[in-house]
């Protein structure tokens, strides 16, 4: 069926937008105009041809599913009997008591009304340990009705903002559920349903299973199509809603994503150059190429890096990737640090991957301070911890002392290192301050080892009265 659309000014003028858009102008796609992402969104699987989360980093498999024509490019299909998409538990979407908005895009091939609403005839998205009374959430239609579903021990199973809803299959509706201050409403097609919002302050409780998209506590497998599954930590407004709903097609933009975004190179002894990291660079636009300007080494230290080899043009095709290999090597001792950086004409760009070559040994944190003691007294003890970042050598440490002007105000209360740290290793040191007299007394913790940076140091504060 035709998406949804709404007469937009830009399309009669769309060959003037597509000469001055910059970089943070919706992109023209199909007679569309693409909408930003709303902030706050914290997981986004749009489907196409993957099941990449390129909003949070939560990628997902596919459990007998597969994918079809979506209403922005690709969508998830389902067979309504044993097809879903799974996800890792993680605790962002956790809910509790937090404002959220889950929506989704849903096509219907057929749609069960069992009249009992606890049998969860469609599942669009859910996270559930299982049945009866254990830890869930669910935003499904179930008899008849659109409704968010939680339960839990000592809540018993709660069927929230019960909204009427008779999709037209093989249609594409938006629907979604929003929670703000604890009042809970459903969307449909861009509008709220506020005669059917409800009040519920009982937190979510957090389940520890993964997210399933079609599908939960093995009923309500969906039968049709799901596309663009969304997350964010508040709850989004009409303006917000509305502008996905009237992008049709079109979707919202989408990133370009340098993955990962951070890697941290094996310590170096100055001169040598490590072994090479691989970036990829990833256009997630459905049907936009993206034009590359530039990659580029950046920061500090950027000439401790080097990219030593890259598969990137100055193009890159809808839903492919191209690589970037970086090299470590470092021109002096101690921690280094750099960015890599991807510019481009995505709307999110410049895509930067932070760059840390490590040093051969570390101590954290670099600074603390033990507040106000009577003079005297002993405080609470503060920990620090030694970190031997060498891929295969021990660190042998010599000694473990205190400098600085008031060195005997510190005293070191337990520790967990010994004469020798294995490669890959950490240990605790546990630091008291016990003040000789009244105002700001300061030390530095010192430890002293065999590694190229030695001594690691942490710089101490606290006050006598």
């Amino acid at each position: 069926m035709p998406a949804p659309t709404k007469s937009n000014p830009l399309v009669v003028a769309s060959a003037f937008v597509l000469l001055i858009s910059s970089w943070l102008s919706p992109r023209i796609i199909l007679g569309q105009t693409c909408t930003l992402p709303p902030n706050n969104m914290i997981a986004w699987w749009p489907g196409d041809g993957h099941t990449h989360d390129i909003q949070g980093g939560h990628n997902g498999k596919l459990v007998n599913a597969t994918y079809g024509t979506g209403m922005v490019g690709e969508a998830f299909s389902f067979n309504g009997s044993s097809a879903f998409v799974q996800v890792p538990n993680n605790r962002v979407w956790g809910l509790g008591t937090e404002d959220f908005t889950i929506d989704v895009w849903a096509n219907f091939t057929s749609v069960r009304n069992s009249g009992d609403i606890g049998k969860l005839d469609n599942v669009f998205i859910g996270d559930d340990n299982g049945p009866n009374d254990q830890n869930k959430w669910v935003f499904a239609l179930s008899a008849g009705v659109l409704t968010f579903h939680i339960n839990g021990p000592g809540i018993g199973p709660q069927w929230i903002a019960q909204t009427p809803f008779s999709p037209t299959v093989d249609t594409w509706h938006l629907l979604a559920v929003t929670k703000a201050s604890g009042t809970y409403t459903i969307w449909i097609d861009g509008v709220p349903s506020t005669a059917t919002s409800q009040t519920y302050n009982t937190p979510i409780p957090r389940p520890t299973a993964p997210l399933t998209i079609g599908e939960a506590e093995g009923l309500g497998y969906f039968d049709g199509l799901i596309d663009e599954v969304e997350i964010f930590t508040r709850a989004l407004g009409t303006s917000d809603i509305q502008a996905i709903f009237n992008a049709g097609s079109a979707g919202k933009c989408k990133p370009a994503i340098l993955s990962p975004s951070s890697f941290s190179f094996a310590p170096e002894s100055v001169g040598i150059t490590s072994k090479a990291e691989t970036f990829a660079l990833t256009n997630y636009q459905n049907a936009t190429t993206l034009n590359i300007s530039n990659i580029e080494l950046v920061g500090a230290d950027a000439g401790d890096f080097a990219i030593s080899a890259k598969t990137c043009g100055s193009t890159l095709k809808p839903l492919a990737n191209c690589k970037i290999s970086v090299t470590f090597a470092p021109t002096a001792i101690g921690q280094r640090n750099a960015q890599l950086a991807a510019s481009d004409d995505a709307y999110n760009t410049s895509q930067i991957a932070q760059l840390k070559g490590l040093p051969m040994a570390g101590l954290a944190p670099s600074t603390a301070n033990f507040g106000t003691v009577k003079t005297g007294a002993t405080s609470k003890a503060l920990k620090f911890t030694l970190t031997n970042n060498q891929t295969a050598a021990a660190l042998n440490i010599a000694a473990i002392g205190f400098g600085g002007t008031d060195p005997a105000d510190f005293k070191v209360g337990s520790t967990t290192c010994s004469s020798q740290l294995p490669a890959k290793s950490k240990c605790s040191i546990s630091v008291t301050f016990t003040p000789g007299s009244s105002g700001s007394r300061s030390g530095v913790l010192t430890v002293t080892d065999d590694a190229n940076n030695s001594p690691q140091q942490a710089q101490l504060q606290g006050t006598g009265r």
